[in-house]
Order: C-alpha cells, then sequence, then structure tokens
C-alpha cells in the first residue's frame, strides 16, 4: 500500500509539472498575439493567420511602432514579426544579433541597432532574413533554389519627443517568396513584396489631446496571378 501511495504521487506530481509547464507555453504562445487567434499553417510559424477574435472569418489589422498591417489583404501577418531579442544598456543604446538554425535547412538571421540621437531622438533599424526548405525541399523560393532567402524584413522606425508632442516615423520593406505547405508532391509559393509607411503624431497641452496617424500599404502579391493592392489610412482621436 505504501508502494501505491509513492508511484500514486510521483505520477501526480509529474502530470502537474507536466500541465504548469504546458500552461506557461501556451499563455507564451498566445501571449505574442494578443487578443488574436493564431492560425498556424507550417513548422516554422511563418504563414500565421493572425485572426480577429471578435470575428474569426477575417484577420485583424496590427499595429506594428509606426505602421499598420492591413489585415483585409490576405497575406499571413506573421511573416512580417522581426524577432529582435535585445539587451538595452544605461544609454538607452543597443546592437543585436540573433541566429537560427535548425532542421531541413532553417536559416533566420536578424540584426538590429537603436541609438539616441543628439537632438534626443531615438532612431532604430532593424533586418531579417530567412531561408527554409522544408522537409520536402517544397518551401523555399524554388525546387532548385532553395536556398536563398525566402523571406526579407527591413524596418525604420524615427522617435522625437517634444515639449507638448511626441512624433513616430516608420517605413517597412517586405520581401517574400516562398513554398507553401500543401502537398509534398507539388510545389506551390506565393510572392508577396509590399511597402508600409506610417506617420504618429500625438500633441498635448494641458486637458487638450490630438492624435494624427496616417498608414499607407502598397504592395504585390502573387498566388500565380498578380494582385496589385494599395490603401492608405487616416485617424484623427481627440
Amino acid at each position: 500500500m505504501l508502494e501505491f501511495k509513492k508511484i500514486y504521487f510521483k505520477n501526480r506530481l509529474f502530470y502537474e509539472r507536466f500541465f504548469i509547464v504546458l500552461i506557461v507555453l501556451f499563455n507564451n504562445i498566445f501571449a505574442m498575439y494578443q487578443d488574436r487567434i493564431p492560425y498556424f499553417t507550417d513548422q516554422i510559424n511563418h504563414s500565421v493567420y493572425l485572426l480577429d477574435s471578435m470575428g474569426e472569418s477575417v484577420q485583424s489589422d496590427i499595429i506594428y511602432n509606426a505602421i499598420l498591417l492591413d489585415g483585409i489583404m490576405n497575406i499571413p501577418l506573421g511573416s512580417y514579426f522581426i524577432d529582435n531579442v535585445i539587451v538595452k544598456d544605461t544609454s538607452n543604446h543597443y546592437n543585436y544579433f540573433n541566429w537560427k538554425q535548425g532542421d531541413y535547412l532553417l536559416r533566420d538571421l536578424s540584426i538590429g541597432s537603436r541609438y539616441v540621437l543628439f537632438d534626443s531622438s531615438l532612431v532604430s533599424f532593424d533586418v531579417q532574413g530567412r531561408s527554409f526548405a522544408g522537409k520536402y525541399g517544397l518551401q523555399g523560393p524554388s525546387v532548385s533554389d532553395y536556398n536563398n532567402n525566402s523571406l526579407q524584413n527591413y524596418y525604420l522606425d524615427y522617435k522625437k519627443k517634444y515639449q507638448n508632442s511626441d512624433l513616430n516615423f516608420g517605413i517597412f520593406y517586405h520581401l517574400e517568396d516562398i513554398g507553401l505547405p500543401i502537398s509534398k508532391n507539388e510545389y506551390n509559393n506565393r510572392e508577396n513584396e509590399s511597402i508600409h509607411l506610417g506617420i504618429n503624431y500625438d500633441l498635448f497641452f494641458n486637458d487638450l489631446f490630438i492624435s494624427i496617424d496616417y498608414y499607407l500599404n502598397n504592395g504585390l502579391l502573387d498566388y500565380n496571378n498578380h494582385i496589385e493592392y494599395s490603401s492608405d489610412l487616416y485617424l484623427i482621436n481627440s
């Protein structure tokens, strides 16, 4: 009877630890996407669709620093996130280098810098390149040349604080040519090139607050048929 209690206690302790690890893992995954529902379609979270929790048939628009990623374009927005793991110093400056390497020729490189200029404005620049052949060699840019980059992201951000206002400007360039995980016997790909501009200006004085935002999205999407798209958005809040 004593031996049975020891086994029961060990099993119970194992399952408790397992569920704690599982809960922490899920919290970390879904915290990345806030109130959105991630729909994963591949092994490396490249083509992740971020569905709106209030209407699961559409993607949410995503504010990424100064720019807006338009969810209505039916592009998986997970490929726009740059993994910028950074350690800041006391002067608010940093440089980072993040390298990932995995199975099936996965290579993911992120580099970036952030500096405070003489006028106290803040400039940051982030770059990401990724290549991935996949299990069957069908998730690269092509079947014969899958070692080239399947994803490139470039983001430049500028922030400036004035006495009664804040300014934030951003420009994001995205280039993607990746095979889709649809079939292990057939090559299908998605090409996407887009540029995103954003300006945020906040004015505050005593009880007065005005926020003016402008976002521009322009690009070319190809699922074997070229689709050009462009959108702009003005927002004024007070």
